[in-house]
């Protein structure tokens, strides 16, 4: 049994030792060296060197190992002091009339010093976000810059092709209709147009961009998991048939949609006469709108559901959990 508690007593002191003492060679080298001597002299007890006379250090297993804890907490308060940044060789004081407190900059470290009712005492500073990184640049629509390019003049605009009819609708391969013109970003060459009739009162109109891969990764499309889409109703082949809306299309000059209402003729949306600006930083419908019109919803801010006519809205790519109008 004692030459089993030997052992293992030299495994835990080697085994600490040696990266205990890498440590105090990089805080102190001769910190390390001390180290170094110690595990020199547990070396020569194990191999059963006796060790000059007088010499006290080694006169014990039991002295070396109270060697080995006070080293061991000398090494941690310097390792500690370190971390921290702590100026233990000077300090300085200074204050006001009634002394009541005093900050000190140290330039040279990390770290202050501060001095309250004659206390000493050392801080590290921590840094906040100011209150003026919630506020964002002061931008302008483009309609409202008499210096923005418009896009509607400079750009080519759309040609659809590949128009294939499906049971609720269509699908149509959008081109650029001329040499991009990059206004507000780079343009999107190809796009797809999907038309679906989902229910009696439901159109929905979808124009994507037609290959996103890691050429153009800046572009995406949400998934379902993130933002619902309404899809098609179980019934809506029937019901489609009956549908109050109707979409309509031309290339003349370039591509533009109409949807109308049947029962009235009214126009609830129309692109004729304007171009489809398609970029990877600015998308540009425009569409004529009758007085008193009514739009609900557009752009994911806090908001009134119902949008105030005249109303202009600049919808940003910036990621804002809760942006109030």
């Amino acid at each position: 049994m004692d030459r089993l508690g030997c052992f293992l007593e030299n495994v835990f002191l080697y085994s600490t030792t040696v990266s205990i003492a890498l440590r105090a060679f990089q805080f102190s080298p001769a910190l390390g060296w001390l180290y170094f001597a110690f595990m020199l002299a547990q070396l020569l007890r194990l191999l059963k060197f006796r060790p000059p006379a007088g010499a006290i250090f080694l006169a014990s297993p039991m002295s070396l190992f109270n060697a080995f804890i006070f080293l061991t907490i000398l090494l941690s308060r310097t390792s500690s002091a370190q971390n921290l940044g702590v100026d233990t060789t000077s300090s300085s004081q200074s204050g006001g009339a009634d002394g009541a407190s005093s900050l000190v900059s140290q330039p040279s470290t990390s770290s202050a010093t501060a001095a309250i009712s004659g206390t000493t005492t050392t801080f590290r500073p921590i840094f906040t976000v100011p209150a003026a990184a919630d506020v964002g640049a002061s931008l302008i629509p483009n309609i409202n810059d008499p210096e923005a390019v418009d896009a509607q003049v400079v750009c080519p605009g759309y040609t659809a092709s590949n128009v294939v009819r499906t049971p609720l609708g269509l699908v149509a391969t959008l081109s650029l209709a001329g040499i991009a013109c990059n206004v507000y970003g780079t343009d999107v060459e190809t796009l797809d147009l999907t038309i679906q009739y989902q229910s009696a009162d439901r159109l929905s109109i979808q124009i994507v961009p037609a290959i996103i891969d890691a050429s153009n990764a800046s572009q995406y499309l949400l998934p379902d998991h993130l933002i619902y889409l309404p899809t098609a109703d179980a019934d809506a082949i029937t019901t489609s048939l009956t549908n109050e809306l109707d979409f309509t299309w031309s290339n003349e000059p370039t591509f533009s949609f109409s949807v109308f209402r049947k029962s009235t003729g009214d126009t609830l949306f129309s692109t004729e006469g304007t171009k489809l600006v398609y970029e990877n930083q600015f998308i540009e419908f425009v569409s004529s709108l009758p007085e008193e019109y009514n739009l609900y919803g557009l752009g994911e801010v806090i908001h009134g559901l119902r949008l105030g006519n005249n109303f202009t809205r600049t919808i940003f790519a910036a990621d804002s959990g809760d942006p109030v109008d």
